[in-house]
């Protein structure tokens, strides 16, 4: 879960959210999708990322300064490496099926932690983050209608600072901005256990709502979220959690309230605006308390 790498202040729902390129032998089938005609259909096998178009690099701008954040590393249709720069990285494991089943991230070519993922009936059902071989997060999915997910339970195990810091910056990506800004400033408990119940529209996850305790007090929070109609080039790559992984479409705005043992502490809406290339992302752009970015996608052609 590399996704823990923020490479921007505001963008960090959708910076890691476009991956893709285009390759035509060889090719694994897609997965295997109901009657597309149909606005429930969902997907029968989680887990396969093979997009059409798959990124080369992603660029991130802020105040008119370019630099690369990623590099994708493909070997033909399957993502093998992401580069982070600055010694960091993270190699893809893959079942039989072509699943993601592990995320194993390094530094100076040495391992500091993995994502394990497992399914049941091919949909994802259990996360687990370790870091030096510890267990310090786990997620686990409930489904309802239509074998969509309808809750997200995550327990911490680890009050460790490099596990805060991750966790904080999983909660910027599932979230958003200011619950992840509250979490750098708090100490994690063990066994401490959140709760999201999660509402679908389509293919896309469009609100969450989460009960849990910080800084040893209860808070809560509901957001809600609308989409474009183009790919999102990061759908069912496990290397970035939170709505995009889950939602087949791309990010237009997402609007939260926060509260803090039931009194209102904080709410932003924050607003995405694309430039598209054939239905794909190629930019993506927004701001927040007054803060603008930027991010651009370069594919493979």
């Amino acid at each position: 879960m590399k996704k823990w790498v923020v490479l921007t202040t505001i963008l960090v729902t959708v910076v890691l959210a476009f991956n893709a390129c285009d390759k035509e032998d060889d090719k694994p089938k897609d997965p295997v999708i109901n009657n597309p005609n149909d606005s429930i259909n969902h997907l029968v096998m989680e887990g396969v990322f093979n997009p059409a178009r798959k990124i080369h690099r992603i660029y991130s701008t802020q105040e008119g300064e370019q630099t690369i954040a990623q590099t994708w590393i493909w070997d033909h249709d399957t993502l093998k490496q992401i580069d982070n720069g600055n010694s960091y990285y993270s190699k893809f494991e893959y079942n039989d099926k072509h699943q993601i089943v592990k995320i194993i991230d390094y530094y100076n070519d040495n391992p500091v932690g993995y994502l394990a993922v497992t399914y049941k009936n091919n949909l994802f059902h259990k996360f687990e983050r370790f870091e030096n071989g510890v267990l310090t997060a786990q997620t686990e999915f409930t489904r309802g209608n239509n074998n969509k997910i309808s809750q997200i339970k995550t327990t911490y195990y680890s009050e460790d600072y490099s596990s805060k810091n991750a966790l904080t910056s999983l909660y910027s990506l599932f979230f958003g901005k200011t619950v992840s800004q509250l979490m750098g400033q708090s100490t994690h408990k063990s066994n401490t256990t959140e709760t999201s119940q999660v509402t679908y529209q389509g293919n896309n996850i469009i609100s969450i709502s989460c009960v849990g305790n910080l800084l040893d007090m209860s808070y809560s929070y509901k957001i809600d979220y609308t989409y474009d109609n183009k790919n999102n080039p990061i759908y069912q790559n496990c290397y970035t959690d939170g709505v995009l992984l889950h939602s087949e479409n791309n990010l237009t705005s997402e609007k939260a309230k926060v509260y803090i043992e039931e009194e209102l502490y904080d709410e932003y809406t924050i607003n995405y605006s694309y430039v598209y290339d054939n239905n794909w992302p190629v930019e993506i752009s927004g701001s927040i308390y007054g803060i603008s970015a930027s991010t651009q996608y370069e594919y493979y052609e």
